[in-house]
């Protein structure tokens, strides 16, 4: 994997850890964002990761571009063992997959020759991956592992006009 370092304004770093989405790169951006947080807690402001790669925000009054991209560099060289594992807990939300609360399940089912049991129990629709967007921690999203069922959604206005009918 080649990683890539750029300077992309007075007080900000960035660091290229992949240029697609793979959701293998969340434990490895997670493990190397803690890291690079707690080694260089005195200069950054911030550090932020998202899908593949890792923004840094430091204090140009406490380090130049320049050293901290070296420094990071051979923090790099020397990966612990939990780089390549996700850092983060299992959380478990409860979820209720309903015809009563989702208007369209059943034409979903139809449409892929399921029952409606056979789409709300659909093992891959129950694992989920939260992982950052864009370039800020509070925006996240939940990702699904699989993509089996892919449909557009139904847009809001079609879901009023068919509890009025």
């Amino acid at each position: 994997m080649k990683i890539d370092i750029s300077q992309v304004s007075e007080t900000h770093l960035i660091i290229y850890l992949g240029e697609k989405i793979d959701t293998r790169l969340a434990g490895k951006i997670g493990a190397l964002s803690e890291k690079i947080r707690h080694q260089f807690r005195d200069v950054l402001r911030e550090v932020i990761p998202s899908y593949t790669s890792i923004l840094i925000e430091f204090n140009p009054l406490k380090v130049d571009a320049a050293s901290l991209k070296t420094a990071i560099y051979k923090l790099m060289e020397h990966p612990d063992s939990q780089s390549d594992v996700g850092t983060g807990k299992l959380i478990t939300l409860p979820v209720y997959y309903g015809e009563d609360v989702g208007p369209d399940l059943a034409s979903l089912a139809k449409s892929k020759g399921l029952s409606v049991e056979e789409v709300i129990n659909y093992t891959p629709l129950r694992f989920t991956r939260c992982v950052p967007l864009v370039l800020h921690p509070a925006l996240r999203f939940w990702h699904p592992l699989m993509n089996v069922l892919p449909l557009p959604a139904t847009p809001p206005q079609e879901f009023g006009s068919q509890r009025e009918a």
